[in-house]
């Protein structure tokens, strides 16, 4: 299969979940995604592209915490005007301070946007 062109939006859901036979556990591997500069030029083969065109920047973030039985989803969000990162949790909205909050191993749904 060969990439010829991406997507001005792009959604990657990470595997958290996985069953074994009758029983289904939580993975909670920690992946380390880019925030600023996701670069998915060597995968794409239509060399008329311009430069750079397939590189994306993070703007969400959909988290999980708990296991399978029980848990909690949050979200993260970039304000694109101010270029900084809030956390929303059900009623509570809160600024987003250290990088380690946004890359963790709760995170199952990235959201990119093409620079």
């Amino acid at each position: 299969m060969d990439i010829w062109r991406l997507p001005p939006l792009l959604i990657i859901h990470l595997k958290r979940f996985e069953t074994r036979g009758h029983r289904s556990e939580k993975l909670k591997w920690h992946v380390d995604y880019p925030i600023e500069k996701l670069d998915l030029n060597k995968y794409v083969v239509n060399d008329d592209l311009e430069t750079n065109m397939d590189n994306y920047r993070l703007y969400a973030v959909s988290n999980h915490c708990g296991d399978m039985e029980f848990g909690h989803s949050t979200a993260m969000c970039r304000h694109l005007e101010l270029n900084e990162w809030f956390n929303f949790d059900d009623e509570r909205i809160s600024k987003v301070h250290k990088r380690e909050s946004i890359v963790s191993s709760y995170a199952y749904i990235l959201f990119y946007s093409r620079i």
